[in-house]
């Protein structure tokens, strides 16, 4: 698990304090579902589909305290725990349509809860397809944590159902930590999967918030943005190739490609150029010399007496 030291671990306990403890500070005993207003905090989040407020009620404080959370942050990859269930729940909870990453999806649930069974009973995550569901298969939802900071945040998050019991036994609590540890170690490593890198300008080497697409692919803003101050970016997929774009205002736009294997980490820096730095104003040529590697001149044609644009790209699609 060395792999976790390279990680920004974020745990938040308990989600719902005054609901936990309706039956005074000591004991869990009379929890229920709901805050000290009866609202259900995983209805009361901003929806994709449903709107901004889906359950009727204002946006609770413990729902504020959590938005402003994931704002100030760029949670990449999350997981939401309940109990009431024992399943390993992907997205959407509000759409009927799957997202776009949904085979990357079912591979998260199913190794998660794979690993869940090689340390549990035989009877634990065994409902449902074999321990996994897609959420709007199971039952809809407006207004849940998961589907919030998908869409609204370009995070990855699943809702994680870990007993059966809604209110756990203190003596079973041992068991269902022994169960779960390693899954739970084994997604957060997850995080160093897939595609990342940096985001800059290509002169001051200055970090960009820039949005990186898949076209073709990516639907219901399935797109993910670079950190504006870090320039950092993170897009989980499933093994393949992918032609990409990077996009940014006051920039030429980049694209580019990847490869993508199964539990291994791709690095593609991306460097962005202001917009039209490559154009020469006023330029009058009948041809441009290009030199490949032996040294062998090519001759580009170029149309008399017209403006063009050009672009200039090296061997790995950075924009020159």
């Amino acid at each position: 698990y060395l792999s976790l030291n390279n990680i920004n671990i974020y745990i938040n306990p308990l989600a719902n304090p005054n609901g936990t403890y309706r039956g005074g500070n000591d004991s869990v005993d009379g929890a229920i579902r709901y805050n000290n207003t009866f609202a259900d905090l995983n209805r009361n989040f901003p929806d994709p589909e449903d709107g901004d407020h889906p359950d009727g009620r204002s946006y609770q404080e413990e729902t504020e305290i959590f938005m402003s959370f994931a704002q100030d942050y760029n949670i990449s990859l999350s997981c939401n725990i309940h109990g009431g269930a024992e399943v390993a729940n992907y997205p959407w909870d509000t759409y009927q349509k799957l997202p776009a990453d949904v085979n990357w999806w079912v591979e998260q649930c199913r190794t998660y809860v794979d690993t869940v069974h090689s340390y549990s009973d035989d009877n634990y995550f065994r409902g449902f397809d074999n321990g996994i569901s897609n959420g709007y298969a199971w039952y809809e939802v407006q207004g849940g944590r998961q589907d919030h900071m998908i869409y609204f945040h370009r995070g990855r998050e699943f809702t994680l159902e870990i007993s059966n019991r809604k209110l756990v036994r203190s003596e079973d609590l041992p068991e269902v930590w022994s169960s779960n540890r390693s899954a739970l170690i084994n997604y957060m490593a997850a995080s160093l999967h897939g595609l990342r890198g940096l985001v800059t300008d290509c002169l001051t080497g200055l970090p960009i918030e820039a949005e990186i697409i898949i076209p073709g692919h990516d639907i219901d803003n399935s797109s993910v943005f670079s950190e504006p101050h870090l320039g950092k970016y993170f897009r989980y997929l499933d093994n393949g190739q992918y032609d990409l774009m990077a996009i940014a205002e006051g920039y030429d736009t980049l694209y580019f490609s990847a490869e993508i294997a199964d539990n291994q980490s791709t690095r593609y820096d991306v460097q962005l150029c202001p917009a039209g730095m490559t154009s020469v104003a006023n330029a009058t040529l009948d041809k441009v010399n290009v030199y490949n590697l032996n040294g062998t001149i090519h001759f580009i044609g170029l149309p008399q007496g017209q403006k063009f644009d050009m672009a200039i790209y090296d061997a790995e699609g950075r924009l020159l």
